[in-house]
């Protein structure tokens, strides 16, 4: 790598000018940088050669030797034996006019302190939204609800087993007090009979609640006679539910009574 001593140096404020107001053919110098392995100096600035001849390029009032040259910039060869220090470079261009730099040689000097921070920019621009991340696992179970109100109060009766067989009645319940839907089915044994069939459902303390009849359907004509009850009842206090038929032989039966709410 080459042993190169790069300086770049401020402008000197008062430049020696052969004419007392600027001109667009007053020379400027920017900077100039020295290699110490080829042993020239780099200068660059403007109006160097405004009319295309040589400018005149002196270090401390020795001429330098021109390598090449353009209206801005001159590559000239170095001094030899030049110690360390500060030096005053001019250059005349071919308009007789006269730009100054000071070029310091030597080592360079330790980095000086970091300087103050500055101020904080400006916030940017939001970015594109970014892709949904991966389910969480699973939380822990929450604690126990409290207890609901409770439901309305339901129970079935129902005849048989629960019923007394009655010499009169097919089928008597007893039943606590509260509000019931009642139903019954009776089967008849038909045979040769050609007469009607009744059964009726009785609460106690109230009377009959329905009723249904159905006639025979006549010899041979079907085996069995299904007959049906349905109807609502509410006890005031414990009682008997009666399903009493008449006009034909039972062959089976089943009576039910549901507690659906109200005086339990």
């Amino acid at each position: 790598m080459f042993n190169r001593l790069t300086t770049t140096l401020f402008l000197i404020a008062s430049m020696l000018l052969t004419e007392p107001a600027w001109s667009a053919t007053t020379p400027l110098i920017l900077s100039a940088a020295v290699n110490n392995s080829t042993h020239q100096i780099t200068i660059i600035g403007s109006s160097f050669s405004p009319a295309g001849t040589a400018p005149t390029v002196a270090l401390d009032n020795t001429v330098l030797v021109l390598v090449s040259f353009t209206n801005q910039t001159v590559l000239a060869n170095m001094l030899t034996g030049l110690r360390a220090g500060s030096y005053r470079l001019t250059i005349t261009n071919s308009s007789s006019q006269m730009a100054t730099f000071t070029v310091a040689l030597g080592a360079v000097g330790p980095a000086g302190p970091q300087g103050p921070q500055g101020p904080t920019g400006a916030t940017g621009a939001q970015g594109p939204q970014g892709s949904t991340g991966a389910t969480g696992a699973q939380g822990p179970q929450g604690p126990q609800g409290a207890q609901g109100p409770p439901g309305l109060s339901t129970h079935a009766y129902s005849c048989p087993p629960s019923c007394t067989v009655n010499p009169g009645p097919v089928a008597t319940l007893t039943l606590p007090a509260g509000s019931y839907a009642v139903m019954s089915k009776v089967i008849f044994e038909t045979g040769a009979g050609t007469g009607t069939v009744t059964c009726t459902l009785n609460v106690e303390g109230i009377g009959t609640i329905d009723t249904s009849t159905s006639g025979f359907p006549g010899y041979g004509a079907t085996p069995t006679l299904l007959l049906s009850n349905l109807a609502t009842a509410t006890l005031p206090s414990a009682g008997t539910l009666d399903l009493a038929c008449s006009g034909g032989s039972v062959l089976s039966y089943q009576l039910v009574a549901v507690l659906v709410g109200g005086i339990n």
